[in-house]
């Protein structure tokens, strides 16, 4: 169910470029707040425009590439750095082991969003800034459940005889260590998917986000704030395609849980 939710919203933001009835970013104030299915111009405008005359859906499809490409891409960064220094820290231990964690200690106790607002506010709103915001700032996660899955893997007796047959760290670390946590921190990547993609549409809810040029979800429904009891579509539809992709995702999530883990099958 998880992977049919998700496949519709990445096939459809694929195919945005032929499925867009109207370019995203055209203006036709004369067609403003028209409401779903009506017809303007012998266009069909399928869930209405909003208060500059833009076409609604094509907006909803072009953001859904946005919130998925940043969710995906930050998820991605984070994972892999995180996942590096779990490795590390959790083989080496000792004051490598210190250090590390309690770094990632000082991160979890300064709040995320305070964080990414104070360096969104420097940096200025754009595609690049917040892909690196998003995944630099959630590498604590699989750093602390990779680290923790290591000190159990470091002990066992496979990697005791690598390591006594003077097999190289990088040896035992990608070869015996990360088969072994692989699995773990794909559960953690994919719910972080969800959660990345709502903390992109409050970003973008804020103006702190991708930048007003291009349509996310989260500038869609700030965009819609005064007209919410006027014009019910333009806050509804990027809500429902947030709520189905994260809901998406965390089935998914689930699922790949229930799946990687025998104990639980």
């Amino acid at each position: 169910m998880g992977a049919c939710l998700l496949g519709a919203v990445g096939g459809a933001s694929v195919a945005s470029p032929w499925l867009a009835p109207q370019p995203p970013a055209l203006v036709r104030v004369q067609d403003r707040l028209l409401v779903p299915l009506a017809v303007q111009d012998g266009t069909r405008h399928w869930l209405g425009t909003d208060a500059l005359g833009r076409d609604v859906l094509s907006r909803l499809l072009v953001g859904a590439r946005i919130s998925l490409f940043v969710g995906l891409t930050a998820v991605a960064i984070g994972g892999t750095v995180g996942t590096a220094i779990g490795l590390v820290s959790g083989y080496y231990g000792g004051a490598v082991d210190r250090v590390m964690m309690r770094f990632g200690d000082m991160q979890l106790a300064f709040p995320f969003i305070l964080l990414a607002l104070a360096v969104m506010a420097v940096l200025g709103p754009g595609l690049g800034n917040i892909i690196g915001v998003l995944g630099l700032t959630s590498w604590v996660t699989y750093a602390r459940v990779v680290r923790s899955e290591v000190l159990s893997v470091r002990e066992r007796e496979y990697v005791q005889s690598a390591r006594a047959a003077g097999a190289s760290v990088a040896r035992i670390l990608f070869v015996h260590a990360l088969p072994n946590v692989i699995g773990t921190a794909i559960v953690v990547a994919t719910f972080s998917v969800a959660s990345t993609i709502l903390a992109e549409a409050g970003l973008s809810f804020l103006g702190l986000g991708v930048g007003t040029a291009t349509p996310t979800w989260g500038s869609m429904l700030a965009d819609a704030r005064e007209y919410m009891t006027d014009a019910w579509w333009l806050t509804t539809f990027p809500g429902l395609g947030i709520l189905v992709t994260v809901l998406g995702v965390n089935l998914l999530g689930d699922w790949l849980r229930d799946y990687l883990d025998p104990r639980l099958r």
